[in-house]
């Protein structure tokens, strides 16, 4: 499945690669996505321009400075990832030595070899300088968040015997309601009822189990909506995924590290008097934290 965007007469996946190899070459920097000034943006913009120019890509001179706009905020974004990062619908973006695929909607779709893998290294490479991450042969992996929220994992060889592994989780900025899934056909009448007297009586804790992106963490933030609207609310998570929709909600977000999760969670049972705990997800050693929580008496909900 292949999509278009921008100008369409302009091949944007074959134009972006070369104008990074021209500017990398050249020493030319890219701005930073979180805090690039106004001149800086401008400065290069006017370098991308002259890239496009001296590449000798054939740009009508009415488009020129569309075109360079476009390919510039692809080359400080995520390069020729970045239009499906924007394209409405697209969940998880997928690259596996130098191959894209996309998923809409739980399913998978090929979107074509898009660059070399070696473009895909130094992509992850600049993503994790960015974000002050080493991505390197002796930390081969990294997990950090994008300036929309979206969740970006990457690893490299040698941890990674073929080439550069990229999955890109997009933030959902809607916030899905129950009404949402049963429109889609994801749940049925009878156990929307049942969770929705679940969540409001705070007796009963409830884990929402599934397979990766199977839509654990919808599920939960949907099951928030129907909380007690008293009750108080504290939320731990290693990355920011969860949306409850309680009004005053004390959300955390903590380091990737399970002493770190434990102590946030020993801290919030003990010192912020939740009634009601969630835990963003339970994969390794915070399993214990959950179980003690649940033994102290609080409703504690978690994925």
């Amino acid at each position: 499945m292949c999509a278009r965007w921008g100008n369409d007469k302009y091949d944007y996946n074959k134009m972006v690669p070369l104008v990074q190899e021209y500017c990398v070459e050249r020493e030319i920097a890219v701005p930073r996505w979180r805090d690039a000034h106004e001149e800086e943006l401008i400065a290069f913009h006017a370098n991308v321009l002259r890239a496009i120019r001296r590449l000798g890509f054939e740009v009508a001179e009415e488009d020129r400075q569309e075109v360079a706009r476009e390919v510039a905020k692809r080359i400080i974004g995520l390069g020729v990832l970045q239009p499906f990062l924007e394209e409405e619908g697209v969940e998880e973006i997928i690259v596996r030595d130098g191959f894209v695929q996309t998923e809409r909607e739980g399913q998978i779709f090929d979107e074509g070899p898009l660059a070399p893998d070696e473009y895909f290294y130094r992509l992850a490479r600049r993503i994790a300088d960015l974000e002050g991450e080493e991505l390197s042969a002796e930390k081969p992996q990294i997990k950090v968040g994008l300036p929309d929220g979206s969740r970006f994992t990457a690893t490299i060889p040698p941890m990674s015997r073929r080439g550069t592994a990229i999955n890109i989780r997009r933030f959902a900025l809607k916030r899905f309601t129950f009404d949402d899934l049963l429109e889609r056909g994801s749940v049925d009448e009878e156990t929307v009822e049942f969770l929705k007297e679940v969540a409001a009586s705070m007796d009963v804790s409830v884990v929402f189990s599934g397979k990766p992106a199977a839509g654990k963490t919808t599920w939960l933030n949907a099951f928030s909506r129907f909380l007690p609207k008293r009750a108080q609310v504290s939320c731990i998570e290693t990355f920011q995924e969860l949306q409850l929709q309680v009004p005053h909600v004390h959300h955390l977000v903590v380091e990737e590290d399970p002493r770190i999760m434990g102590e946030a969670i020993n801290t919030t049972i003990l010192r912020m008097r939740p009634d009601v705990l969630v835990i963003g997800e339970v994969v390794s050693r915070e399993a214990v934290e959950y179980i003690m929580a649940l033994n102290l008496g609080i409703v504690t909900h978690t994925t």
